[in-house]
């Protein structure tokens, strides 16, 4: 979840995700998910990108 929208947003989160991911040997990344344009917590319900973030933890 970002307020930004712009399309390098998602890979500089990643970047920064993954590279504490490695300091710990049983971590992975098992999948992304990109929900821009939210700025506050309220702004992300009723996103259709929450349920597909649900339907992702089914499967990693």
């Amino acid at each position: 979840m970002a307020a930004e929208e712009e399309p390098e947003v998602p890979q500089r989160a990643e970047a920064g995700l993954t590279g504490w991911i490695d300091c710990f040997p049983k971590s992975r990344l098992a999948g992304t998910l990109f929900c821009g344009g939210v700025a506050d917590s309220r702004a992300i319900n009723g996103h259709s990108k929450l349920n597909e973030a649900y339907e992702m933890g089914f499967h990693c």
